[in-house]
């Protein structure tokens, strides 16, 4: 149990401090999909060392194996893209705790795709979670804040990361937790670049500021690998209703990171979504 409780807390803390630090690297490149590039190869690289020790005992290549794997790249791709967008132009305590909602859209997938059936307990974490979202949206005037593309960006964020998270499980269950995530990464990296490359062809990868950047990219790669491995250890050792509200709190240590640190204030209706869209995701996951 202990160990369980410990691994779920590594997740939040991980992921939140993640988010964090993405925000901040965000600020000091032109291009946010630069940063993901050079964060997304050395989650490659963490993720491959990992398969080297850990190597798979099994691999599915049956054709449902395979479409859950393209869904999963593709779908994960884009979402990382209009993630990284939004975190360099809106507040990371706002787009942190949108984002994170995708577990709604999951769920949403889950009862019209799989048959699952959704409690009234979970409907209404649902309502929760668009409830908060549509709060977030709103300016000071309580009027919705259409200019803000980081607002949009981060909602298609969300649909996108829930769909793909939808068939995670079938994915998995398809080799080990360390191969699945090394073609994962592997593949939604090569998607990436490729996006990268169709509109900056003759701008160089590199540069003098995203080298100096290196170390602060190196620890936002370990934690986002450390917190995916931390979660999947922990629901293979321990029960679902426990590990998922204390992972999916991590927009929690986003906000406040945000709040002390880099000074955001969102608006007084803005803190009332940021709640109700954090304690969704939690009640959800029950």
């Amino acid at each position: 149990m202990l160990l369980t409780i410990f691994l779920a807390v590594l997740t939040c803390l991980s992921w939140g401090a993640m988010d964090f630090l993405s925000k901040l690297a965000s600020k000091k490149f032109d291009d946010p999909i630069r940063l993901l590039i050079f964060v997304m190869l050395f989650e490659v690289i963490w993720s491959f060392i990992l398969v080297l020790a850990i190597p798979p005992k099994h691999i599915d290549l049956s054709l449902f194996s395979i479409a859950s794997f393209a869904i999963l790249v593709i779908f994960g791709a884009a979402g990382l893209i209009f993630f990284f967008k939004s975190l360099s132009l809106e507040k990371v305590s706002i787009v942190s705790p949108i984002s994170s909602s995708s577990v709604a859209i999951t769920v949403l997938i889950s009862i019209l795709f799989f048959g699952e059936v959704v409690s009234v307990f979970q409907g209404f974490a649902i309502f929760l979670i668009f409830l908060g979202i549509i709060l977030v949206s709103l300016d000071k005037n309580e009027k919705f804040n259409l200019k803000s593309k980081g607002v949009l960006f981060a909602v298609i964020s969300m649909f996108l990361f829930g769909i793909a998270v939808a068939f995670m499980k079938s994915a998995v269950l398809a080799s080990s937790p360390e191969f699945t995530q090394f073609v994962l990464r592997f593949f939604r990296f090569l998607i990436v670049f490729a996006y990268f490359s169709s509109y900056s062809f003759s701008k160089p990868l590199f540069s003098k500021s995203s080298i100096k950047l290196l170390p602060l990219i190196v620890a936002i790669s370990i934690l986002d690998v450390l917190g995916l491995l931390a979660l999947t250890y922990a629901l293979s050792v321990g029960v679902v209703s426990l590990i998922n509200p204390i992972a999916y709190s991590s927009p929690i240590i986003t906000v406040l990171l945000a709040f002390f640190i880099l000074k955001e204030r969102p608006y007084f209706v803005n803190w009332i979504g940021i709640a109700a869209v954090i304690l969704g995701a939690i009640l959800i996951s029950i």
